[in-house]
């Protein structure tokens, strides 16, 4: 019989071993990291388990839709055949990483898929991503039906770039007409000034016959014109993420992996669709979720960001809802560049501002880089296009920076005697304010060296798209951010016009601002535009017209005396002034992410201090 202080002893035991237990449990659910399904899931599952047919998720910002798509792959029968398509390598990698390898599941980005259609038709195949520009510039005169048109070496290069994207633009909107091909180029505010149309039909009806050398549209764009079809590429289930961003081709491509019975699931965000100036089709996405025998579920629960975030996002979608266990966050305002350390992420709208914020925190020695691998090649591609070595970043001869500008005044008189336009209108298409901001974004980098090739240089070690995250800063434009996320995001404040916008161009900006405002994980801040300071003076749009006049001795076609007739009536002083990035003083309370006392999404009417 045990003693009273042996049953104590006992009862004691008993207890820590259960409090031992416990805490492995606890400790198991989060090495494994449990799912708990909530609400929006439980109705997910139930129609992958028990409907027929096709199934739309809308997945808010930081919803868990990877690992929601993770979980209904467990309730679908091993037998059944099962391909995921995602947009990208990088998500292709990382699904392949969290599936592992299923004998039953393929995963392919919709470019692949398309890829070995074509291979399987027409055995090896040459990528060759120039392959159309050089058809179209070695053959421009035969395209052609006025010649004298494209007599000059710039007005062919002018050609060829609209027949160009054009080009790409038809292939991926699967656009046949002279019809469809006009309306593509109002879309994206391309000016015509020959018979570019007419070419791009040709250009097309060339592209049909496969001479073994393809490019990456072409992955997409052929099997659908061709028609082909594949019993290799048939399943029974078709799962498609980020499908907002696909174009009409990527999705008929998908459509096209069907057999009797196949059930496709579509993981998307409208509003979260930032690609439609390359042909991310709304109208692609409205369509899937308007399929027959297709029902649309929401996933609206964010578990990325905290109460604070997401009650700020709810301004752009308001279905966005926050998790009940998350915490409150912070939105700081009017913040200084002191704030932010390595493991922080700083986004922009656009490219020029984060040039200056860039080199503002290196100077501060604070390590950092920029995500977007590409759009440095895109601003060396600029430089090298311009054929000069010299920069001239203070517009005082000819250079890199003056040639750059100057064909950018000429798309923007192009646009006003074939469109209407004023300069107001002209500089708010998303042309000229792409190119705009490329070029002042070589203009800041151009400061702190001395030639093309040093720039370039400089940009090849700038961008990258791989880097140890805890070690720098990751500073990014909102379009390569998206999918990323941090603990602290700081959001550079930039204004847009959105006055002259078509609607689709105004719900992009909403969009940008909404993927923006998701990355954040803990804190979102918006960085005072007064640590962003410039040269006051800062140079407005038309004087630099005037400079670039000055500098190559035309006024658009006038002549020699009547560009000194301007110069000299302007108040301009003809000692040009140095060009510094400027940022507006008051950018936080007045700019598109800044905080106005009523309203923190406040758009103003203004691009940029420096255009008037």
């Amino acid at each position: 019989m045990a003693t009273k202080t042996e049953e104590v002893t006992k009862k004691k035991r008993s207890r820590k071993a259960k409090i031992d237990n416990d805490e492995m449990v606890k400790a198991e659910v989060v090495k494994t990291n449990e799912f708990v399904p909530n609400k929006y899931h439980k109705d997910i599952f139930d129609y992958v388990k028990n409907g027929v047919g096709n199934m739309v998720v809308g997945a808010a910002a930081g919803s868990g839709k990877t690992r929601t798509l993770l979980e209904i792959l467990k309730l679908i029968d091993s037998s059944k055949s099962i391909l995921i398509c995602a947009f990208n390598k990088d998500i292709v990698t990382e699904l392949k990483n969290k599936i592992g390898s299923v004998p039953n599941i393929s995963i392919r980005t919709v470019h692949s898929l398309g890829y070995y259609m074509l291979i399987r038709a027409f055995g090896s195949l040459e990528i060759d991503n120039f392959k159309y520009r050089g058809y179209i510039f070695k053959n421009a005169k035969t395209l052609v039906n006025k010649p004298i048109l494209i007599r000059s070496k710039k007005k062919l290069f002018e050609y060829v770039d609209n027949v160009t994207k054009l080009t790409d633009f038809a292939r991926n909107y699967l656009c046949s007409t002279a019809s469809e091909i006009e309306h593509l180029a109002d879309m994206h505010s391309i000016d015509l000034f020959a018979n570019e149309i007419e070419a791009v039909l040709k250009v097309l009806e060339w592209g049909r016959n496969v001479d073994k050398t393809i490019d990456f549209i072409d992955m997409v764009w052929l099997p659908n014109i061709l028609n082909m079809s594949n019993k290799s590429f048939q399943y029974d289930y078709v799962l498609l993420d980020e499908s907002q961003d696909f174009s009409n081709a990527q999705r008929e491509l998908i459509l096209k992996c069907k057999r009797m019975g196949t059930r496709f699931f579509f993981f998307g965000d409208k509003n979260q669709c930032l690609y439609a100036f390359s042909s991310a089709s709304p109208e692609a996405f409205d369509y899937i979720c308007n399929m027959p025998n297709t029902v649309q579920l929401p996933l609206s629960i964010s578990y990325r960001c905290p109460k604070k975030v997401v009650e700020l996002a709810k301004q752009i979608v308001p279905s966005i809802e926050y998790a009940d266990n998350a915490d409150d966050g912070e939105v700081n305002y009017r913040c200084k560049l002191d704030g932010i350390h390595s493991g922080d992420m700083v986004l922009c709208r656009t490219n020029a501002p984060l040039m200056t914020v860039y080199g503002a925190l290196v100077a501060s020695g604070k390590p950092c880089i920029i995500r977007g691998k590409d759009v440095g090649l895109n601003l060396i591609k600029m430089v090298e296009r311009t054929d000069i070595d010299i920069l001239s970043p203070k517009l005082e001869k000819d250079g890199v920076i003056p040639r750059l500008y100057k064909n950018l005044f000429d798309q923007i008189e192009r646009l006003k005697e074939t469109k209407g336009f004023n300069d107001a209108m002209a500089l708010n298409t998303d042309m000229v304010r792409n190119e705009l901001d490329n070029i002042r974004a070589l203009e800041i980098l151009s400061l702190t060296v001395m030639t093309a090739k040093e720039l370039c240089d400089k940009i090849k070690m700038m961008f990258s798209d791989s880097f140890d995250e805890t070690k720098a800063i990751a500073l990014s434009t909102i379009h390569k951010a998206k999918g990323l996320e941090a603990d602290n995001v700081f959001i550079v404040p930039t204004t847009v016009d959105e006055s002259n916008m078509f609607d689709w161009e105004k719900q992009q900006e909403a969009n940008i601002k909404y993927v923006a405002y998701t990355r954040a994980k803990k804190t979102l801040n918006f960085l005072d535009g007064t640590c962003l300071k410039g040269d006051e003076k800062g140079l407005r749009i038309n004087d630099i017209r005037m400079l670039i006049n000055r500098i190559f001795l035309t006024n658009f076609g006038s002549s020699k005396s009547e560009v000194k007739k301007v110069l000299s009536d302007s108040k301009l002083s003809l000692k040009p002034s140095k060009i510094k990035p400027t940022v507006d003083r008051n950018a936080s309370s007045k700019v598109g992410f800044g905080k106005t006392e009523n309203n923190p999404l406040d758009i103003s009417n203004r691009r940029l201090r420096k255009i008037k």
